[in-house]
C-alpha cells in the first residue's frame, strides 16, 4: 500500500513512482502503476509454492526514517503470511556484506534502500542497478538482476548521442524493468530543508549532498 508509505509514514513528503526512475530524470516515462491487491498477492504466493508465505531478513541502515518505513513493510507483508525481520545494520557493515559478495556468496533476501542519479540522467539511473555487468562487487545491482534485453538497450544509448535514439531505448528499458519488477519500487521522496532569511545560495540537491557553492550571507 503506497499510498499509506507516503501519506503516513513520510507524512505526505514523497510522489507516486510510476517508472524505476523519478519522473525529472532525463528520458524518465510512466511506465504503470502497481496496485495494492491484497488477494492477488496471496494467489501469486500460491502459485509460487508459498501458500503460507514464508520468512525473510530485511537489511537496512540504521535511520529513524528506514526503521519507520520497515515496520510498515512488515506489517503489510503479515498481512500475506510473510513474516519480515527487520535487521538494521550500520552503514560501512552493510556495505561491506552487500558489495563484496557476488551471487554465489551473496547472503542478502531484503535489502531497503534508494538511488538518486547525481548526473540527472536515464543513465545513471538505471545502468548501475539494472545491467547485468553491474551485480556487485562491481556495482550496486544488489538482486543480481539480469535482462539481455535491457542490458542491450542501455549499452545503445550509451553510445550515441543522437537524444531521440536515446530516449527511445531507455523509454523501452524503463517500462521492461517495470514489468520485471526485480525491485519493489515504493515512491519519490522529496527533499526538504530548513533555510534562514539572511542566507541565500544554499540548497540540497537531490542526491542529498549540500550545496554551498553559491552561499551568500544577507
Amino acid at each position: 500500500d503506497r499510498e499509506a508509505l507516503r501519506n503516513v509514514v513520510l507524512r505526505g513528503f514523497a510522489d507516486e513512482i510510476h517508472s524505476p526512475i523519478a519522473p525529472q530524470v532525463q528520458f524518465a516515462i510512466n511506465a504503470g502503476t502497481y496496485t495494492h491487491d491484497v488477494a492477488k498477492a496471496k494467489a501469486l504466493l500460491a502459485e509460487a509454492g508459498y501458500p503460507n508465505g514464508f520468512t525473510a531478513n530485511m537489511w537496512l541502515d540504521n535511520s529513524s526514517e528506514r526503521q519507520r518505513l520497515a515496520v510498515a513493510l512488515q506489517q503489510q507483508l503479515a498481512e500475506i503470511g510473510v513474516k519480515l525481520n527487520i535487521v538494521p545494520l550500520e552503514s560501512a557493515a552493510m556495505s561491506d556484506m552487500i558489495w563484496n559478495s557476488t551471487r554465489e556468496t551473496s547472503k542478502l533476501e531484503l535489502y531497503l534502500g534508494g538511488w538518486s542519479p547525481s548526473t540527472g540522467d536515464a543513465d545513471w539511473g538505471l545502468r548501475p542497478l539494472f545491467a547485468t555487468e553491474s551485480a556487485p562487487p562491481s556495482g550496486y545491482n544488489v538482486g543480481f538482476y539480469s535482462n539481455p534485453e535491457v542490458d542491450r538497450l542501455l549499452h545503445d544509448a550509451l553510445n550515441t548521442a543522437d537524444s531521440r535514439r536515446r530516449g527511445q531505448a531507455y523509454a523501452r528499458a524503463q517500462q521492461l524493468i517495470w514489468k520485471d519488477a526485480p525491485w519493489v519500487f515504493l515512491y519519490v521522496p522529496q527533499n526538504v530543508w530548513g533555510t534562514r532569511s539572511n542566507v541565500d545560495g544554499v540548497w540540497v540537491q537531490p542526491d542529498g549532498i549540500l550545496s554551498v557553492r553559491h552561499l551568500k550571507f544577507n
